[in-house]
């Protein structure tokens, strides 16, 4: 046996100190467990990780030594940074963990989990924190599923900056070709001209979806020009994606209300172009549904904000009017490291956009806009929404706006899912 596998197993078979094995005891707890690893495996990553930790790093490059040793312990990028969709994934225990290291160009980044359920390819990723542009190497990456390279593809990339000054962030990769990606592949990232595969980075599909045929054409006041035929929806895992196109025109001006026969309304989160080309087929991304339900609607509309409206927050819940749209309850506050975070709920008929578009003002009239989008707290209309570099203020006021809301009648539809 080589020397460090005897020190390996040396360190293995040290009792741990009574503290740090409650901690691990809790954690082991709170794990969230995929259904195909069981217990004594995950605590085999446990333990592997905590070897790194504490004897491992000086074998591993810098930045990644540095990203192990500041990176909260069992807790995912996704659920850090994360949207809606993937917070769902990882709650639902649909991500595969990766911890694969890969250098583009001069830029070293962890790509930490992967998230596909038959929607979006997601992976979660992390740079160092002494880089200077974190998401430089989009720059210079195309993707191919199983060495073919994607032709037509739409994609999103975010990051935040830690507290611990690193920075962790997402992408999301929506294939747009018809073809149907098989349930298991490897997703490469190669460089823009084609010569270096910077990773190779195997993807599973987990969990299942349905999909229902819409089958539905419909004209906006008796005007062909803005007609909608609706195709598709499917209820993904993450996600409620509905298939349609726009046969006569180009001119995308408007955004979709879906919502369910209990009055639930899903939070949008994108629209992309599908790739047929003189169809002009799209896809709208929803969050997802907790459970199926008998029925569904789209509306589409346009929201358009007017006046702008406040409320000074003197530590007691103040009501802010947003006309015919609804209205938002701030409901309390929480200061921690010069941020504070909100908390509010909303209600009315726009419940997403006007519990977004929320900004801060002080007695001086200074801006401070929120760190992104707002959070929802689960199975409620309430929301959490932070702000930073705010510890001076002593007195502010919460913005937000009326809304003019114009629902374009004839183009809405409804569909049952329970036959």
């Amino acid at each position: 046996m080589e020397k460090w596998e005897q020190e390996i197993v040396k360190q293995v078979n040290k009792p741990l100190p009574e503290s740090i094995e409650d901690r691990v005891n809790l954690t082991l707890k709170g794990l969230k467990r995929k259904r195909n690893r069981s217990l004594k495996q995950r605590f085999g990553i446990l333990t592997a990780v905590m070897l790194f930790i504490t004897i491992g790093l000086s074998s591993l490059s810098p930045s990644f030594a540095e990203s192990l040793r500041s990176f909260p312990l069992l807790k995912s990028v996704f659920e850090l940074v994360g949207g809606v969709d993937v917070k769902r994934g990882s709650e639902l225990l649909l991500t595969t963990e990766l911890g694969q290291e890969v250098k583009i160009n001069d830029q070293e980044i962890i790509f930490t989990e992967s998230l596909y359920d038959g929607s979006k390819i997601n992976l979660g990723w992390t740079v160092p924190s002494n880089d200077p542009d974190p998401w430089a190497f989009k720059e210079d990456i195309k993707f191919t599923i199983d060495g073919k390279r994607i032709e037509d593809y739409g994609g999103n990339i975010t990051y935040e900056k830690l507290d611990n000054g690193m920075y962790a962030g997402t992408i999301s990769i929506d294939i747009r070709s018809e073809e149907l990606l098989p349930e298991s592949f490897v997703l490469g990232l190669i460089s823009k001209d084609e010569t270096v595969t910077y990773a190779n980075i195997p993807i599973v599909q987990e969990g299942e979806y349905q999909s229902y045929t819409i089958g539905q054409s419909r004209t906006w006041d008796e005007n062909e020009v803005f007609q909608v035929d609706y195709d598709t929806v499917t209820l993904y895992p993450t996600t409620t994606v509905i298939s349609y196109s726009l046969p006569k025109s180009t001119t995308h001006f408007w955004d979709f209300q879906v919502y369910d026969d209990q009055g639930r309304v899903l939070q949008p989160i994108s629209v992309s172009g599908v790739g047929k080309t003189n169809e002009n087929h799209y896809k709208a991304f929803f969050e997802s549904f907790e459970t199926i339900p008998n029925k569904i609607f789209i509306k589409p509309y346009m929201l358009n904000p007017s006046s702008k409206v406040s409320g000074e927050w003197k530590g007691k819940p103040i009501t802010i009017d947003q006309g015919k749209a609804g209205s938002l309850k701030i409901l309390d506050q929480k200061m921690e490291n010069n941020k504070l975070t909100l908390t509010y709920e909303a209600e009315g008929y726009r419940i997403f956009e006007q519990s977004d578009r929320i900004w801060l003002e002080d007695r001086k009239g200074r801006t401070y806009h929120k760190d992104g989008t707002a959070i929802r707290i689960k199975d409620t209309n309430k929301y959490q929404l932070t702000f930073s570099n705010i510890s001076e203020i002593d007195s502010y006021y919460i913005y937000t706006y009326q809304f003019n809301t114009n629902y374009l009648e004839g183009l809405e539809v409804s569909i049952d899912l329970q036959y």
